[in-house]
């Protein structure tokens, strides 16, 4: 019986610091945020419409954590490793402050889940949905200015993949 071996259990974590980020890596954070910009604005728009702002919280928390989850390289074992998100910050000062958000959101959500009521109100839910935004805005900003050539093959390879003639 042979035993089947991962051909990524040997890859390690980027190493951190001003262009850290290797080339496959920041291919797949494109193309993952590609992605995410179609779903996770419906998510968006469909929690502002959403009539429980515990619930609308939850939507906004889990499109919070998609959006989180593309600037993060897990390996085959799906162990979460070093962020490219750290690189990202690293090189990027100004994305910083989204590092709070995420935790503040962390811990509101925790909180719901104890059935901790009351902790959120519909002003909250605004605000969450504006911040989401303005991230998805400047991440994508980053991106495109600091890695142009990926970002351009990877709308080009979508629209191929959306024509049907093929992804390169």
């Amino acid at each position: 019986m042979t035993t089947r071996r991962n051909r990524h259990t040997r890859q390690q974590a980027p190493s951190l610091g001003k262009g850290a980020l290797r080339r496959r890596d920041m291919s797949t954070l494109v193309y993952k945020a590609l992605a995410l910009m179609d779903d996770g604005n419906r998510l968006l728009h469909a929690a502002r419409r959403h009539r429980d702002p515990e619930d609308a919280f939850r939507f906004i928390h889990y499109a919070a954590l998609r959006y989180a989850g593309a600037v993060t390289v897990h390996q085959a074992s799906r162990r979460p490793q070093r962020p490219v998100w750290d690189a990202l910050v690293q090189d990027n000062p100004q994305c910083g402050r989204w590092v709070t958000v995420w935790e503040a959101s962390a811990q509101v959500r925790s909180r719901l889940d104890r059935g901790d009521r009351g902790v959120i109100t519909a002003a909250d839910i605004n605000q969450w949905h504006e911040t989401c935004l303005a991230f998805r805005e400047e991440m994508w900003t980053i991106l495109v200015h600091q890695y142009p050539e990926l970002t351009h093959r990877a709308h080009e390879n979508r629209s191929r993949a959306r024509a049907g003639t093929g992804v390169i």
